[in-house]
């Protein structure tokens, strides 16, 4: 039964992974469209 839990858990865990990393991916193109269009504000 446990190695059932940690498939579930590493499923889980990698979908995370996943998710974070396409959210990572637009923010990203956000802040460069926003330097883009806004050159003042950006750093």
């Amino acid at each position: 039964m446990r190695e059932v839990w940690i498939h579930l858990l590493s499923a889980v865990v990698g979908s995370r992974n996943d998710w974070f990393l396409s959210m990572g991916k637009l923010l990203d193109q956000f802040l460069h469209d926003r330097q883009k269009n806004f050159p003042l504000i950006s750093k």
